[in-house]
């Protein structure tokens, strides 16, 4: 067991040497950094694409989520991460409602309850899944929700009218 660790070892100090004895270390760092981008970049990036049923909504109503987790490069199903994280924000940023979803062939669904008490304004659906906390809030999937609130207004009149009838082209009048 330890001749084999040995062996490779040996193998990667003597190919460090070598490398360094032929080009300069500026040129060696270089090479060993461009070899690091390129690995980084050959690595499978995921995205996740936030599909809702309708984007204005009324307080009471359910948020019907269906959420695509694809590769970035070719845009096919990613097995990267097998859940994802959901969060809904209100119109003053704070959370309201989270949710983790597992994802299967690529895709997800979820829905969220809107409280009948909830104020009208622009909410935040934000989702990620735990790969994409390694890249930052940027390769997070946002995307804003308007919520109305609406009122009919009481009116009570009581009118009463002139006549009983009338006929076409008559004016009515009502006190």
């Amino acid at each position: 067991m330890k001749k084999p660790i040995s062996i490779l070892l040996l193998g990667l100090v003597g190919l460090v040497t070598t490398s360094a004895l032929v080009i300069s270390p500026h040129e060696f760092l270089e090479n060993l950094r461009q070899l690091w981008q390129d690995r980084q970049q050959s690595q499978h990036e995921e995205r996740l694409y936030l599909h809702t049923d309708k984007s204005l909504y009324e307080p009471g109503e359910v948020i019907w989520i269906n959420a695509m987790l694809l590769n970035r490069a070719d845009h096919t199903p990613t097995t990267l991460s097998d859940v994802v994280h959901l969060k809904l924000f209100d119109p003053r940023g704070q959370q309201i409602d989270s949710t983790a979803v597992v994802v299967h062939d690529g895709t997800a669904k979820a829905d969220f309850q809107l409280s009948s008490q909830r104020p009208g304004g622009l909410y935040e659906l934000r989702g990620y899944t735990r790969w994409m906390l390694n890249e930052g809030e940027d390769a997070y999937f946002s995307k804003r929700l308007t919520v109305l609130k609406t009122e009919t207004p009481r009116l009570l009149m009581k009118l009463d009218f002139e006549r009983e009838g009338y006929g076409e082209r008559d004016t009515v009048v009502a006190q």
